[in-house]
């Protein structure tokens, strides 16, 4: 499709992780360019549950949560409920699944959310396997493919369509959705290009945060970093003139940094 600039880009916040939950939890709350149905359409083909269509979906980012013997307190990074369901999603962008979150958040949920049938998730770039079973992994590519199939049948015939806050949260929405498919383009292309990609998948870990723990080291992961780079031949000459076999792509309008 080509690289497009989008509204995301303009920010530099592509890679920032709580950029894209809190995006991800407007699209299910308050996005007004979609339907309660299609929201509930979008979550059930995302997630693959079935909650009914008649359901109203309330969604929370950042839920603060204390976890039994330990002093800091972790946050998971979106809940959205119904009067039967929950479905608690961990987001990660620019880092890996540690410190073991996902085996300390579902004892937790558990507990704290013992009305609902609860549905978990791990959402990463590459649709990375949980290291809990009970965790179901889901890819930013499979988010696009459900979310562009309710963009398209957006109806602007709709009496909403008329009202100014409905035209923004459709165009910001639009913007998103080329943000997603800007991501897949490159991602699909780093998979393709094995001169690239040996630069970018990071076998053992390799450009984790200092400190986090080893997880699923045996699992090569294309970094959040590579999605910053429109041209993915511009990338290449630029990562080999790096002389770096391991290296985070940073992004701004196609320039390159090592770390």
């Amino acid at each position: 499709m080509g690289f497009r600039q989008t509204f995301f880009d303009h920010i530099k916040s592509v890679g920032l992780e709580k950029v894209h939950t809190e995006t991800i939890g407007w699209i299910f709350g308050t996005c007004r360019a979609l339907t309660p149905i299609a929201k509930v359409r979008l979550l059930n083909a995302f997630v693959g549950i079935r909650i009914g269509e008649s359901e109203n979906l309330k969604c929370e980012t950042e839920i603060a949560i204390d976890i039994d013997g330990k002093k800091q307190r972790r946050f998971i990074d979106l809940r959205i409920t119904t009067a039967k369901y929950c479905v608690l999603i961990e987001n990660k962008v620019s880092s890996n699944e540690h410190s073991n979150q996902l085996q300390e958040y579902r004892p937790w949920a558990d507990n704290n959310c013992g009305n609902f049938e609860n549905t978990y998730v791990l959402l990463t770039l590459s649709g990375d396997e949980a290291s809990d079973s009970n965790w179901k992994s889901k890819s930013y590519r499979q988010l696009l493919e459900c979310l562009r199939l309710e963009y398209d049948k957006v109806n602007h015939a709709s009496t909403e369509a008329n009202n100014v806050q409905w035209t923004r949260d459709y165009c910001l929405l639009g913007e998103y959705v080329d943000c997603l498919q800007n991501i897949a383009d490159v991602l699909n292309s780093v998979e393709k290009e094995s001169s690239v990609s040996r630069y970018i998948l990071t076998p053992n870990g390799a450009g984790r945060n200092k400190g986090m723990d080893s997880t699923n080291n045996d699992i090569c992961r294309i970094r959040a970093s590579v999605i910053y780079c429109p041209n993915i031949f511009s990338l290449e000459a630029e990562i080999s003139s790096l002389g770096k076999r391991s290296c985070l792509i940073s992004y701004d309008m196609g320039r390159t940094s090592s770390s």
